[in-house]
């Protein structure tokens, strides 16, 4: 139900092609063996855990936006390069849709997110091959991306470019608020508010109400989702 006020004011989502969703999950982390790539390691002791949990997370994101017709692409356990290939395509898949959703369930620290090989992506390189690859069918439509993973002061950058709303989830460390059995607090709150809200709110609108809930979940860590958006327009699914 639309509020007057968002007529002529909000992006134009076609029902039929309402956009593309990409879901990269990694859950199994392993240590680059490849001497080429050893450099790019952070640490040659540091070995992540595994991301127990994430599927959950995966299903609920899944579920959510193929509720609302979106094309749902989702990729498992994927090294450093294999993550910003799939980035590129999913950004190339985008023709008559109407929007771009990126979903990253990864380990992460410092504006990177991890491969499962244990090598690090820039999420500045993620966000150029959004914001340059495919704009004849992506200028001026919503690209958002969604980070169960960002933590560190460098990641909280605002996007240079239009129409694009990061949304992460930051947490000191590698200790992201993952329950083994019910997913993270981050990504369950979206999908929950996303399904309950999103006939009668746009999307940034639901960013506030899932930052409000996970601040107030108890938890001896302070978990502050954070949000940085240029988008130009109301974005309704």
């Amino acid at each position: 139900v639309w509020n007057n006020n968002y007529e002529n004011k909000s992006y134009y989502i076609d029902p039929h092609f309402p956009g593309v969703c990409l879901i990269i999950n990694q859950e199994s982390f392993y240590t680059e063996p490849d001497p080429q790539w050893a450099h790019l390691l952070p640490s040659v002791d540091m070995q992540l855990d595994k991301r127990d949990g994430t599927n959950i997370d995966c299903d609920s994101l899944k579920s959510t936006f193929g509720l609302f017709g979106y094309t749902v692409i989702i990729k498992n356990n994927l090294t450093h390069e294999e993550v910003l290939e799939t980035v590129a395509m999913a950004v190339n898949t985008v023709q008559k849709h109407s929007s771009l959703v990126i979903c990253i369930l990864s380990h992460g620290l410092e504006g990177r997110v991890y491969g499962v090989n244990s090598i690090p992506v820039n999420i500045s390189e993620i966000r150029n091959i959004v914001c340059t690859l495919n704009t004849k069918n992506l200028k001026t439509k919503p690209k958002v991306l969604i980070l169960q993973s960002c933590q560190g002061t460098e990641c909280q950058s605002v996007p240079k470019t239009a129409d694009v709303l990061l949304f992460w989830a930051t947490v000191p460390g590698f200790g992201a608020v993952r329950d083994k059995t019910k997913g993270s607090w981050f990504i369950q709150s979206l999908c929950s508010n996303i399904q309950e809200k999103a006939h009668e709110m746009h999307f940034e609108d639901i960013c506030t109400l899932v930052k409000q809930e996970v601040i107030d979940k108890r938890w001896k860590r302070a978990m502050v989702p954070n949000k940085e958006s240029t988008l130009s327009r109301f974005f309704f699914l």
